[in-house]
């Protein structure tokens, strides 16, 4: 009965590595089971000790940073007037804590084990999509009510984030196309990753993400020709990217969301309060952003108070809609700078920083892809706002940059 028991029980990397597995899928299909998850692997590394025994690899300085930034909004609570606001804000960038001190002190997982993970992460984007396309039959079929333009929000995931997901799971996918010979990848499982890029390039250009559609086919573009110029495949690998790129703007032609969100300029959602509409909104909150951030340049208006002193900036500037929608400034740099000051834009930056660095030194292409897309993607997004965003790129981070630490640390 005892060695029945023994070989029912898990060890704790085994446990991290369901974990983390459970989280992959989740995150793009179920809020919830992140929770679990993350709680699982908290109380993992609390019972068998790691934090504590591996400590001295948190000095690293992609974790550092990460955590560095988590304490300046911790810090920040300090001297903020709108408390109830910071509380929730630390409470949502939590995982800029959590994720580093798990994934820097806990097992390191084996190369298989990080693709199957990542395959679990595809599995739940494809899932996101099934949802929505479910809701949206519904919907049309038999409510005869046409949402095609809320396709993303059907999914339950907002999308700026899911395009970033999808973006992911199609350079992970390529990846597999591109570097596993026959032997590795079977016909059939070829044929299976690439039709979900396509279904997922497809997903993308039905999102009315416009920054984010373009900043994804800008680097997959950049990394595709650099691989093949790598391999001294110049006439192939500029053809291909053509033709490559021909089909994705082919299919904005065809499908009316993407020729929408792709050729219309950048737009926010707007509520009509008057006649007088700014022309671009994003530059009229930008305006105010900056403003904002003069005021307090180098310690910022404190972790709550982001929302409080743009709304004050917006009645000041006769923004009506600025204050009507409550907007938030749509640049996560901006926003980190408005409460944190430049000390805060200096971590934040720094975070992005040190990981394209030591990503670019290592030859880690889809770590660099990685970051490259979601800093590029806070231009026009304060992507760090929501737990979708911030889980997203906390658990990432820390994912690929734990490959690096091996060869930092010699």
């Amino acid at each position: 009965m005892n060695d029945k028991l023994k070989q029912l029980s898990l060890s704790s990397p085994q446990i991290h590595y369901y974990a983390i597995l459970f989280f992959c899928f989740c995150l793009p299909v179920w809020s919830v089971g992140t929770v679990m998850a993350i709680i699982t692997l908290m109380v993992n590394a609390v019972f068998c000790g790691a934090l504590l025994k591996n400590r001295s690899k948190l000095l690293h300085p992609i974790p550092l940073f990460s955590i560095g930034i988590y304490l300046v909004y911790l810090i920040g609570l300090a001297y903020t007037t709108d408390l109830s606001d910071g509380l929730r804000d630390v409470e949502t960038k939590l995982s800029l804590l959590l994720f580093p001190l798990l994934f820097f002190t806990g097992p390191k997982l084996k190369p298989k084990q990080k693709e199957r993970a990542l395959l679990f992460f595809i599995l739940g984007c494809l899932g996101a999509i099934l949802v929505g396309m479910t809701q949206l039959w519904y919907y049309t079929i038999y409510l005869k009510i046409y949402l095609t333009a809320k396709f993303a929000n059907l999914t339950g995931v907002h999308s700026s984030y899911l395009c970033l997901y999808l973006g992911v799971g199609i350079f992970f996918l390529a990846q597999q196309l591109l570097i596993k010979n026959e032997n590795d990848l079977s016909k059939k499982r070829r044929l299976l990753y690439g039709s979900l890029i396509l279904v997922f390039i497809i997903a993308i250009l039905n999102l009315y993400a416009k920054m984010g559609t373009y900043v994804l086919i800008l680097l997959l573009t950049i990394f595709y020709l650099g691989y093949q110029f790598k391999k001294q495949n110049y006439t192939k690998g500029m053809l291909q990217t053509v033709v490559g790129l021909c089909l994705v703007f082919g299919l904005t032609k065809v499908i009316p969301a993407a020729n929408y969100a792709l050729y219309d300029k950048i737009d926010i959602p707007k509520i009509t309060v008057s006649e007088e509409t700014p022309p671009d909104v994003r530059l009229e909150i930008w305006k105010s952003s900056l403003m904002t951030i003069k005021e307090k340049l180098f310690i910022g208006h404190g972790t709550g108070d982001v929302h409080v002193e743009l709304i004050k900036r917006y009645k000041l500037n006769d923004f009506k809609l600025g204050v009507a929608s409550n907007f938030n400034p749509h640049n996560q740099y901006l926003q980190t700078t408005i409460a944190l000051g430049l000390v805060g834009l200096f971590f934040l930056i720094g975070t992005f920083f040190v990981a394209i660095i030591f990503a670019w030194r290592e030859q880690h292409y889809f770590y660099l892809f990685f970051v490259l897309l979601f800093a590029m993607c806070c231009l026009t997004e304060s992507m760090l706002e929501m737990e979708k965003g911030v889980l997203f790129f906390c658990f990432f981070n820390s994912f690929f940059a734990i490959d690096l630490l091996k060869e930092d640390s010699r």
